[in-house]
């Protein structure tokens, strides 16, 4: 009995560190529009990022905001890229890779690592 309530315990204290993080879901993208205010992104996540770092590539700096994704089967990073304060792109990594600017196309591999700190 002992090691049952020891056990509920535990897993229940694991849902609750899960449900504490800043994590957004799929459903708080859809009022995301390009050039929206960084400030404004945030209010309507109703969260901060998880982490936040500048990437200075070829000349511009972009600001990259971390969240953690649940997607309702994993949680995964998901990246919001800001230049001059006004939201450029949003997407997990994989989706940076593919996107036509070169300049998000290298900042992303910094962004993930470098000076992600909070």
């Amino acid at each position: 009995m002992r090691t049952i309530r020891l056990f509920v315990i535990v897993v229940f204290s694991f849902f609750l560190i899960a449900c504490a993080t800043n994590q957004i879901n799929h459903h708080q993208l859809s009022f995301l529009n390009k050039n929206m205010p960084r400030d404004e992104v945030i209010r309507r996540f109703e969260r901060t990022p998880a982490a936040s770092g500048e990437v200075n590539t070829k000349g511009r700096n972009i600001l990259f905001d971390r969240y953690a994704m649940n997607n309702g089967i994993q949680i995964d990073w998901y990246f919001l890229a800001y230049e001059s304060n006004r939201l450029l792109y949003w997407g997990y990594a994989s989706e940076f890779r593919k996107h036509g600017d070169p300049v998000l196309n290298e900042a992303i591999e910094q962004g993930m690592f470098v000076g992600m700190s909070k």
